[in-house]
């Protein structure tokens, strides 16, 4: 019997090495970047904020691992850099898997968009008034 607990006991340390192992390789400083760390989101405006939690809840509602974070809860979520990180943990893990390739590519791309959004007003041409007094 005691050998049947110990056999049980090292299969479940087993288990449990592989599965915080994964979570301790990554590294989210290095790229591929799929979310942003929690200190370039806070820099981000209210419009840009806005539009990547727009853009993420529906990612995240149609990916399993992810589910979690609904619209509501990534808008409590960035507020707050231990739930942000704990968030970025969670997709950078899901993403190691490369079955989930597309949708963190998806991720990747939101992350870069966010930065445009508003950003076609910031280069509009201005008017010369040269131009306006030929009109």
């Amino acid at each position: 019997m005691k050998l049947f607990v110990a056999f049980l006991l090292s299969i479940g340390f087993v288990h449990f090495a592989k599965a915080v192992e994964p979570a301790k390789s990554i590294d989210m400083s290095k790229p591929p970047f799929w979310l942003s760390s929690y200190d370039e989101m806070n820099r981000l405006r209210k419009s840009q904020k806005a539009f990547l939690i727009g853009k993420l809840a529906p990612v995240f509602e149609k990916t399993p691992a992810l589910k979690e974070f609904t619209q509501n809860k990534l808008l409590e979520v960035i507020k707050d850099p231990d739930r942000w990180s704990d968030l970025r943990l969670k997709v950078y893990t899901y993403c190691a898997d490369p079955a989930a390739l597309k949708t963190c590519q998806n991720l990747a791309d939101i992350r870069l968009e966010t930065f445009d959004v508003d950003a076609i007003t910031q280069i509009e041409p201005k008017s010369s008034s040269k131009s306006d007094k030929k009109k």
